[in-house]
């Protein structure tokens, strides 16, 4: 986690996607994340994307995700999944 907002009721998440994840190659549209989840911004070769639905998840992604605090283990564990 690197930041609580809302007086700790979400978090802010960032995650590295390593090759052989079950997100690579995904479209942002395709995820399902816990409720009150949302991908915000992607790093990508030192450059800031602004994801849509569209945007294709790739190896070695760095996604920033703002999750309900309660939900931060189980957006990591899905983003995580093989």
């Amino acid at each position: 986690a690197l930041m609580q907002l809302e007086r700790g009721e979400f978090t802010l998440v960032e995650k590295i996607v390593r090759s052989g994840l079950a997100v690579v190659g995904r479209k942002i549209s395709e995820l399902d994340l816990p409720g009150y989840s949302l991908i915000s911004a992607i790093t990508r070769e030192g450059k800031l994307i602004k994801p849509d639905d569209e945007t294709v998840i790739q190896a070695e992604d760095k996604l920033i995700a703002i999750a309900h605090t309660g939900q931060v283990e189980e957006l990591s564990d899905y983003l995580d999944r093989k």
